[in-house]
């Protein structure tokens, strides 16, 4: 399980994901998804609200890879974070594998 966090510039939690399938995130190849490729199953990996085009783009690019239905609802979700991020300027996307 991976955990997605949009917290506002203080700090403060806007609204969190828990994504079941979010191990389809990891491991990617690192020329093609050069933000994705540096999620971890061992650690936090923060992103400023000025990744969030590039983000976006990524994720966007992941959901035309064959996904399991599932998979592909939290996608969306998480695309729905990253828009957020995107529109709330010095906000953070985390994604953490812990509780």
């Amino acid at each position: 399980m991976i955990k997605v966090i949009l917290e506002d510039a203080a700090g403060n939690e806007i609204s969190m994901l828990r994504l079941e399938h979010g191990r389809t995130l990891l491991n990617r190849d690192p020329k093609k998804f050069s933000l994705l490729s540096r999620l971890s199953a061992a650690s936090y990996d923060v992103f400023a609200s000025t990744d969030m085009n590039e983000l976006y783009k990524e994720l966007t690019t992941l959901g035309n890879d064959s996904l399991e239905p599932n998979e592909k609802l939290e996608l969306h979700n998480v695309l729905k974070l990253v828009e957020a991020c995107r529109n709330n300027y010095g906000s953070t996307l985390t994604f953490t594998p812990f509780e």
